[in-house]
C-alpha cells in the first residue's frame, strides 16, 4: 500500500495531529499521556488514539494552563518538568515530538531510569539527530516540535 516506510510513518503521524486538533479544539480535552504505545493502528493503517484515563477536561473558557503532570516522564516537556504552571496544550505537542522522533530512529532522545536526570536532560541537554535526519526537512520538524522554549515551539498550526 505504502512505498516506504516514511510514508506510512508521514500518513499515521499526519493522523496524529489531525486526532490532537480534534482533542484540543472540539472535545476540549489534554491527552496528556501521547506515547506510541497509545496510537492504535489498524488492518488500513489508520490510527485511533487511546488511554485517556490522565487525560484532562479544559474548562470552559479553554485555557490550558495546569501545573499537574501526567503520563510518561519520558514524554513530558521540558515546562512540565519544572513543577510550575504550563500550556497543556504545548506539552501534547512535545509527546507528539517525542513520539515521531522515536518512529523515525526507534529510541529516545532522553533517558535515565533517575527521574531528575531525566528531568535535567528533557530541559537543558541539547537534541541530537542522527545523521540521515539531521538537515533535511524532517530533523527540522523534530527540532521544531521538540524546541524547549515553549513559546517557540511549533504547534498545530
Amino acid at each position: 500500500m505504502f512505498e516506504t516506510e516514511n510514508d506510512l510513518m508521514r500518513k499515521i503521524f499526519r493522523q496524529l495531529i489531525t486526532a490532537m486538533e480534534y482533542c484540543h479544539d472540539v472535545v476540549k480535552i489534554l491527552h496528556r499521556d501521547i506515547k506510541p504505545e497509545n496510537i492504535l493502528i489498524d488492518e488500513n493503517d489508520d490510527i485511533k488514539l487511546g488511554d485517556f484515563g490522565v487525560s484532562y477536561m479544559l474548562p470552559s473558557d479553554g485555557t490550558d494552563l495546569t501545573s499537574t503532570n501526567a503520563g510518561s516522564a519520558i514524554f513530558f516537556s521540558p515546562e512540565a518538568c519544572q513543577g510550575k504552571q504550563y500550556h497543556g496544550r504545548l506539552a501534547d505537542y512535545w509527546a507528539c515530538g517525542i513520539t515521531l522522533y522515536f518512529m523515525c530512529t526507534g529510541r529516545y532522545p532522553f533517558v535515565s531510569n533517575d527521574y531528575q536526570v531525566l528531568f535535567k536532560m528533557i530541559q537543558f541537554q541539547k537534541l541530537i539527530l542522527p545523521g540521515h535526519i539531521e538537515g533535511s526537512s524532517l530533523g527540522d520538524l523534530i527540532r521544531g516540535i521538540l524546541e524547549k522554549k515553549p513559546e517557540e515551539r511549533f504547534t498545530l498550526k
